[in-house]
């Protein structure tokens, strides 16, 4: 049942989180007035190093992680119809040597190209640990971080929170699901698939989930802990108290009928969530005894501030029991 495996070869494993990379390429824009001068010039393909890859760079140089989890909108799709930004984004996380696991977001798939072309590149390339997935969806797969022992310590569910609305039609007859949120179907599917693997290993494993979209049981616990107001939002920085840290400038929303996943994470031991979506929040939150954290967006594409840019670092013990959180801001 489990995907793919990676191994500790070190003390301590890191995972380096890069999300909402978002590129755009203003000169496969599809409307003349989508953007304006001072972005059409910005955004050019030649300028892809500085916005983003220059960063990448420093960020893989300073964690030196063992495994990169890249948590959706990866290129901006309606701005890469012949697919270029993300084979260039690709070729980039080929070049470092290091097992990567991505998942899309909600904007990956408004490429005309569809989500089966997309999917196929990530799977032609050698480090890229990537599965459509057997669930509802298009990027649900389970990666297994064994010690040096060959002995399970942990599971890293990679999931597909849905949710792109602009999906090219293509996208969408090929499993694209336009609504935002978890299904009952992989619900299911990661409960059914953990009691699986945790027969066969004769052991309860604990496990991380790396997806796009915050959900709804997220919101409530920051409205319960009185960090946000859904009626009423004013940014809030949260004043580190030994568990919880970080910001929440922008408002949020999990979809318009959205699913509670918290019971499926109790169920199969989650201990960890790490998504995206929210380019100007990094908070990191600690409840029902389950780290919730926004990764800090990387590059400069699309709306950011300049202070929340960059990749968060995850570093787990040697018995996969134990885990720091630590944003790495961009140099």
């Amino acid at each position: 049942m489990i995907d793919f495996v990676v191994t500790q070869k070190k003390k301590d494993f890191k995972i380096l989180q890069l999300t909402d990379m978002q590129i755009i390429d203003a000169s496969q824009r599809r409307f003349a007035d989508r953007l304006c001068n001072i972005e059409i010039e910005k955004l050019q393909p030649d300028n892809m190093n500085e916005m983003l890859f220059d960063s990448m760079d420093n960020l893989i140089k300073e964690t030196c992680p063992d495994l990169i989890v890249v948590t959706g909108d990866i290129i901006y799709g309606e701005f890469d119809d012949n697919g270029n930004s993300l084979k260039a984004f690709i070729d980039k996380m080929e070049s470092y040597g290091i097992p990567w696991a991505p998942v899309w977001g909600n904007h990956d798939n408004e490429s005309v190209l569809g989500v089966d072309w997309q999917c196929e590149q990530f799977t032609l390339a050698e480090n890229c640990l990537f599965k459509k997935g057997s669930t509802v969806g298009c990027s649900n797969y389970i990666i297994g971080i064994k010690n040096e022992n060959g002995k399970l310590i942990r599971l890293v569910y990679m999931m597909d929170s849905n949710g792109c609305h602009n999906a090219s039609n293509t996208s969408i007859l090929q499993g694209v699901r336009q609504a935002v949120g978890f299904t009952s179907q992989q619900t299911e599917w990661m409960r059914s698939t953990y009691a699986q693997i945790c027969k066969e290993h004769n052991k309860t494993v604990p496990c991380f989930v790396c997806f796009h979209i915050e959900p709804i049981d997220f919101i409530k616990i920051l409205e319960n802990k009185g960090y946000y107001d859904t009626n009423n939002f004013k940014k809030h920085d949260i004043a580190f108290n030994g568990e919880d840290f970080g910001q929440i400038h922008e408002s949020i929303c999990a979809g318009e009928a959205p699913v509670s996943i918290l019971s499926t994470f109790k169920e199969i031991h989650v201990d960890g969530v790490f998504f995206g979506h929210s380019h100007i929040n990094n908070a990191s939150i600690v409840d029902h005894e389950i780290r919730w954290t926004w990764g800090l967006k990387t590059g400069k594409y699309d709306y950011h501030e300049d202070d929340k840019l960059g990749g968060t670092l995850i570093t787990v013990s040697n018995d996969g029991r134990n885990f720091t959180i630590c944003h790495k801001k961009s140099q």
